[in-house]
């Protein structure tokens, strides 16, 4: 037997499993000894499972600032206390590598500029996992831009996609095959505005998304409410204009999910609360607008973005719901999540509306296995954990307040 199986019989032992033998027999055949113990192993294995690493992007500044990881047990939905991995300054988003060998972060730091003012300085950080889940940082570039908001990789591991918010700004970087980050490769300035009078007077480039086929890269353009698509190239990292489209106006596009089997987007609207379905053709590299849907009920009334703002975005690893939160930025425990159904010819429904104890909840994920939503309370400086039943979508408590710094970017290593 291996180590493994040992270790299983091991516990399978301390658990006395009752195996039937004859009356008059003193001892069991060999063989049906092994074949109980090989069927009660299959059965135990979700005892065996080793805990999925959480890592956690933050907000967090002096002596708590950095990025974080936490233990998560999917058969229980137990978290631990989340334990800081490395110092780094407003590490508020981050990004993993498919083999969870790399760890991109976006980072800040604030210094005095030639007029004796102070100015933040973005940049874009590479880090290696360690065997042990620890961090060791390659190298850091540029951001190229201020306000660096949002950060990921395409699915070779040698491109890199930079947001940057304030100045509505994108940039890509080279990834060596050791980590090190080249760049900006490319870096452009985005255009244009949008009819809030506040928070659409100049582009807003929130986030990147690399749509299927790995050839071309989807940036939310929250300032003029579209998303805008550029073609990629997986050996230099230089980005070229492709194709565009408009969600309604107002609307705030801000972060983008694809569904795990279907060729389709889904993008949260930060302005209005909503959620947009696209459709993907990923031969051509462009998107189409499909629904655009509210994450209240129907009769709500309107909400200002001054006041309500939505945030992130998660599709249900089954492809049948798509999870969003909204944040209240009166601070007066108005945020939520909301629970959309993915019904016939791929419309959707509002499940639920639920409300939650996080404040300003700007980020969440989901266990890998479907089970668990983890959310983020970055002004409550928690984490909470939720189980979801995979066949309606809908929530219920669990577990939490885990305390946590300032928590934000959520990622288990997976969409």
């Amino acid at each position: 037997m291996t180590q493994q199986t040992l270790k299983q019989v091991s516990i399978l032992t301390q658990l006395r499993p009752f195996v039937f033998c004859p009356p008059r027999a003193f001892t069991c055949a060999r063989r049906t000894v092994i074949s109980v113990i090989i069927t009660m192993t299959a059965f135990a294995s979700p005892l065996l499972a080793s805990p999925k690493t959480l890592w956690i992007g933050t907000a967090a500044t002096g002596a708590a600032e950095g990025v974080y990881q936490a233990q998560f047990d999917e058969t229980t939905g137990l978290l631990t206390t989340p334990t800081r991995a490395c110092a780094l300054s407003r590490s508020s988003f981050i990004a993993l590598s498919a083999d969870q060998k790399l760890l991109l972060s976006v980072t800040e730091k604030t210094s005095i500029n030639s007029q004796g003012m102070n100015q933040r300085l973005g940049h874009i950080a590479s880090f290696q996992i360690g065997p042990d889940q620890s961090l060791s940082l390659i190298n850091t570039q540029p951001a190229g831009g201020l306000g660096p908001c949002h950060v990921t990789l395409d699915e070779t591991k040698r491109v890199a996609f930079l947001s940057n918010y304030h100045d509505g700004s994108l940039s890509s970087y080279k990834i060596l095959p050791d980590g090190r980050l080249e760049g900006p490769v490319t870096n452009l300035q985005g255009n244009g505005f949008g009819p809030h009078p506040k928070r659409q007077l100049l582009a807003h480039v929130h986030s990147a998304r690399v749509l299927p086929g790995n050839r071309h890269v989807a940036f939310c353009e929250l300032g003029t409410d579209q998303v805008v698509v550029y073609a990629f190239n997986q050996d230099t990292a230089e980005l070229t204009a492709h194709s565009s489209v408009k969600l309604p106006p107002g609307s705030g596009p801000r972060h983008m999910a694809l569904h795990p089997t279907l060729p389709l987007a889904f993008v949260v609207n930060e302005l209005n609360q909503s959620l947009s379905a696209l459709s993907i053709d990923p031969i051509a590299g462009t998107l189409t607008a499909l629904q655009t849907i509210s994450s209240r009920p129907e009769g709500s009334p309107e909400i200002d973005a001054l006041k309500l703002t939505s945030a992130e975005i998660r599709v249900h690893p089954n492809g049948r719901y798509v999870y969003t939160s909204t944040r209240d930025l009166t601070l007066k425990n108005g945020d939520y999540l909301s629970v959309f159904a993915l019904g016939e010819n791929n419309h959707l429904s509002l499940v639920e509306k639920y409300p939650v104890p996080a404040s300003i909840p700007r980020g969440f994920h989901l266990s890998p296995n479907g089970r668990w939503l983890i959310l983020a309370g970055q002004k409550s400086n928690n984490l909470f954990v939720l189980a979801l039943d995979p066949d309606t979508g809908k929530l219920r408590p669990h577990a939490g307040p885990i305390p946590c710094p300032a928590p934000i970017g959520l990622n288990f290593g997976h969409p």
